[in-house]
């Protein structure tokens, strides 16, 4: 099931479970004002020790979130790994589960500006029956330097309401 909420097309796929090396980090909240600057000092210790360690990712990066027992928001960057890899010195090596069901939404830009991306995917979800089971998940599929170019995925997990 797809459709366009206004010029953002939405997609209702599942989403295949994803074997990940991540370092993480908490944020204050979910506004993309805190989750930007946990989120951008994750990535050189991860690509670091990725790189120490010999191991090539499989995909682009990507993202997931969680609730921290502190009430802040969990925040972990990761890349995809070959799922042969189950450590990698000094970062954690996870696996996501597949999601039955997940509303997507390619965000053009700088993820600061995020929110009319999320709205117009809570807005589709509200006119088609389903609500969100948690966070999502993101994955960039292009980060030039040009941050205005950025595309990236965002994946909420749903089901009907």
């Amino acid at each position: 099931m797809s459709g366009t909420h206004d010029t953002i097309e939405i997609t209702a796929k599942p989403l295949p479970p994803a074997h990940l090396a991540i370092t993480s980090g908490v944020s204050p909240s979910f506004e993309p004002s805190h989750v930007g600057p946990t989120i951008r000092p994750l990535y050189p210790p991860l690509l670091d020790a990725l790189e120490a360690a010999g191991v090539t990712a499989t995909g682009p990066s990507g993202a997931f979130y969680d609730d921290d027992v502190d009430g802040g928001i969990g925040v972990h960057a990761g890349f995809p790994i070959a799922a042969e890899i189950s450590e990698v010195p000094g970062i954690d090596v996870v696996d996501l589960p597949p999601v039955e069901l997940a509303a997507t939404a390619v965000h053009e830009g700088d993820m600061a500006e995020v929110v009319a991306t999320v709205v117009a995917i809570f807005d589709w979800m509200h006119e088609h029956g389903y609500r969100t089971t948690g966070y999502p998940r993101e994955v960039y599929l292009a980060c030039p330097d040009d941050i205005s170019q950025w595309r990236t995925e965002m994946q909420f997990p749903i089901e009907r309401a």
